[in-house]
């Protein structure tokens, strides 16, 4: 018997306003495994964050079916709804949503602000998921004393407080610089290997390729992403070349795990090649003569 997949829409479509609709998903059909990392990617307007809402409880489709590990959503009460997402699904967004008036620590304590419990289990539940993030020397500093990395590090560990079955990134590395966003990819990268589920949503086609399966979303439609931005362009993953340590902390990357480079830096491609030496050159064909 065929295992049960975390989460499955069947011909599901959204429509905003009756008079002049509008079509944000048309008819998606969108299966994702437990453990798979999905990218959904698209540009502005496609209906990416309509998709993710629905994904995250946080809308309903006006028609078609969604399945939450076999469990018809359509058919709960927005209280069952709203259980479901806080103890099954986490959230991270382009915007890092701290409060600037608390520490790294009690920001990621609020995720349990309404569970029973101690506020000192609270804390060291807290400080343990701070220190799987890389941020256990960051416990109780203010969000304005962070880089913007180390912010999106600290709502990422907000979001994996407890138990929760699937991550849903909104374009998790927006508000950040190329070499920083890269360590995030690199920290989801590491929670992908240990099992997590995570649906990603992004406009960017390089990103999109980190993930175990890219799928492509225009005007509401769904398509596989590898045939419909050509990543038959890029070298695979392990003919990358390392970047050098990002965000101002880390001491190296785990390229064993994730190699980053070339089509991830603005206007550059990567040649095929060896793991470490490959050929860069831009995107218009001239010699990039380094990074």
């Amino acid at each position: 018997m065929a295992e049960v997949a975390t989460l499955e829409l069947a011909s599901v479509s959204r429509q905003y306003g009756d008079d002049a609709p509008i079509h944000a998903l048309k008819n998606v059909d969108l299966r994702v495994e437990r453990g798979e990392w999905v990218a959904i990617e698209g540009p502005s307007g496609s209906g990416k964050s309509t998709l993710l809402n629905i994904l995250g409880c946080l809308d309903r489709p006006t028609s078609g079916s969604y399945l939450f590990k076999g469990l018809d959503v359509g058919a709960l009460g927005d209280r069952e709804r709203g259980g479901l997402r806080s103890r099954h699904i986490a959230f991270v967004f382009q915007s890092f949503h701290l409060l600037a008036h608390r520490s790294v620590v009690e920001n990621v304590m609020l995720a349990e602000v309404y569970q029973r419990g101690s506020r000192r289990e609270r804390r060291a539940r807290a400080e343990a998921i701070l220190d799987r993030v890389g941020l256990s020397h960051r416990f109780d500093y203010l969000p304005s004393k962070l880089s913007g990395g180390e912010r999106q590090r600290v709502a990422i560990a907000r979001a994996l407080l407890g138990s929760r079955d699937v991550l849903l990134c909104d374009e998790p590395t927006g508000n950040l610089d190329t070499a920083t966003g890269l360590a995030i990819m690199e920290l989801l990268a590491g929670l992908h290997a240990e099992g997590l589920t995570i649906v990603m949503i992004t406009h960017s086609p390089e990103l999109a390729m980190i993930a175990s399966r890219q799928v492509r979303i225009v005007d509401g439609e769904l398509s596989d992403g590898s045939s419909a931005h050509g990543l038959s362009d890029y070298a695979p993953l392990e003919a990358w070349v390392p970047l050098e340590a990002a965000d101002g902390g880390a001491d190296g990357w785990p390229t064993d795990s994730l190699r980053l480079v070339g089509p991830l830096i603005e206007g550059t491609r990567v040649r095929e090649g060896p793991a470490h030496g490959a050929d860069v050159e831009s995107s218009t064909g001239s010699d990039a003569g380094g990074s």
